[in-house]
């Protein structure tokens, strides 16, 4: 039997609905968490992840250790099973399923610094985003679910009426100095699932004040109003001016 979870395609904002083998499921359990604390001490251990979220959004380390931020440094592949044995490769295909590794064996997030997504207490996917020049056919930021619901910072809204809602998880924390903990993120294109809707709304969540400083189409913006109203919720936008420089990057 499959389980109904999800992958993402290495674009900011296109879901892939193809479902995951129940081996795909095991490893996301086992091997998401040692991927995720492998990623959080290479942050740690490299002064220009660091740097860069200080100068650009203002993260110290406090927040760095609170949101578990870390840094994808290209040793994802020396901490699995060699890629010649059955196990390497069978591992090896899943977390390509799962859109940590790419077909070529390379890490999916190679020099971005990551975000992990979590949803009572379990990985559900990832946000990335580069520290360095953008080459080839590599993006700037990605936004990686993995199983549905996955909004950053859900397990802290719970019983908040009115949540901000922002472009990017770093952003978010960027933004919580001055607006508080009340607040969500996905991708620049505020896309929320219809699961992830529904999650928000059990949770207590009456009002998302969706707060855009980068383009964002009116169309997208449509679309999160009308999903969010399915659901008894009530969007207001907002448009912020984030012109803060904290150095030079």
């Amino acid at each position: 039997m499959k389980s109904k979870r999800y992958s993402c395609t290495h674009t900011d904002s296109l879901l892939d609905s193809a479902e995951l083998s129940d081996f795909d499921v095991q490893v996301s359990q086992h091997y998401l968490p040692l991927i995720q604390s492998h990623y959080q001490n290479a942050l740690l251990c490299h002064e220009s992840p660091q740097t860069y979220l200080t100068q650009k959004y203002g993260i110290g380390n406090e927040q760095i250790l609170k949101y578990q931020l870390g840094y994808s440094n290209r040793e994802i592949g020396e901490q699995l099973p060699p890629a010649r044995n059955a196990l390497g490769v069978k591992l090896r295909g899943s977390l390509c399923r799962l859109k940590l590794v790419r077909p070529s064996g390379h890490e999916a997030f190679r020099g971005c610094v990551t975000v992990p997504i979590y949803y009572q207490e379990e990985i559900t996917g990832f946000y990335a985003e580069r520290i360095g020049r953008v080459r080839g056919s590599s993006s700037s930021k990605y936004w990686s679910p993995i199983t549905k619901p996955c909004v950053f910072n859900l397990d802290a809204v719970k019983g908040v009426s009115a949540v901000y809602m922002y472009q990017s998880p770093l952003i978010a924390i960027q933004m919580s100095r001055a607006f508080g903990e009340r607040m969500i993120a996905t991708n620049t294109s505020f896309q929320l699932t219809t699961i992830d809707c529904r999650v928000l709304a059990d949770l207590g969540i009456s009002k998302v004040i969706a707060c855009s400083s980068k383009p964002v189409t009116k169309c997208h913006l449509m679309a999160l109003g009308k999903t969010l109203k399915k659901f008894g919720m009530e969007y207001q936008p907002l448009n912020l001016d984030l012109e803060v420089h904290y150095g030079a990057v």
